[in-house]
């Protein structure tokens, strides 16, 4: 017995080759805008970083040990053998230190010399951050050493250029507790 095959099914397929061609235009739609928005984000992010780039030129520049004063640091020691003698270190940037003798109380001339030479060095760096550090507090230093070095450093404070390194010491001990 023989099959007859029936050859007079017809598929139509053009509708579904028209939903084929629709989702192809959206897939290539999608893609052109996905490809437009990912250029504008990568000459935002290009831009953003030729930003960064020039800021942190400019303020590691501005950051270099050539372009900022650093500070002047100062200690002050007395000989253990022989209190009435003390030194007053002044260490500077370059690491030179310069040494004013203070002997017994004949301390005005030294500590004239001492103000003149952080003077000079904060008018010879003009427009440059000077920042004056002091071992306040410390038990090589005698008070009233202490005090006549705090007194220099506030008169200099009052120079635009510089600034204090230092804590926060009233003459009334009463008042270095408060909070």
């Amino acid at each position: 017995m023989r099959k007859k095959w029936n050859n007079d099914i017809f598929l139509d397929l053009t509708s579904l080759l028209d939903i084929i061609f629709i989702i192809l235009m959206i897939v290539v739609c999608s893609q052109l805008n996905l490809s437009k928005r990912t250029e504008e984000a990568q000459a935002e992010a290009a831009e953003a970083k030729q930003a960064a780039e020039t800021a942190y030129a400019l303020y590691s520049d501005q950051l270099t040990a050539d372009s900022y004063t650093g500070t002047l640091s100062v200690t002050v020691s007395f000989n253990e053998e022989a209190i009435t003698e003390r030194t007053i270190r002044v260490l500077t940037k370059g690491g030179d230190i310069v040494t004013f003798d203070l002997i017994g109380n004949q301390t005005e001339e030294p500590l004239s010399a001492f103000t003149d030479y952080l003077q000079s060095y904060i008018d010879d760096h003009p427009g440059q951050p000077v920042i004056l550090s002091f071992n306040e507090d410390d038990e090589d230093i005698l008070y009233r050493d202490e005090k006549a070095i705090r007194n220099i450093f506030l008169t200099l404070s009052e120079s635009p250029d510089v600034y204090l390194r230092q804590t926060a010491v009233s003459d009334d001990p009463a008042k270095e507790d408060a909070p």
